[in-house]
């Protein structure tokens, strides 16, 4: 399934991340690289989270 993710840089220059489909899921890199790669991570945990829990949407 393919999300939609927003991307910026904050001022120290790191990437900040965000999945808005899932509040909450946000996250940072110093690279772009790392980003994404953290990004991909938090998503794979919230949608886990969702469903251990039963808070699916």
């Amino acid at each position: 399934m393919k999300r939609t993710i927003l991307c910026e840089k904050d001022e120290e220059g790191h990437f900040v991340m965000e999945c808005p489909e899932l509040p909450g899921c946000l996250t940072e890199g110093e690279t772009l690289e790392e980003a994404l790669e953290s990004i991909n991570e938090a998503i794979a945990g919230c949608i886990t989270s969702r469903i251990k829990t039963d808070t699916c949407e």
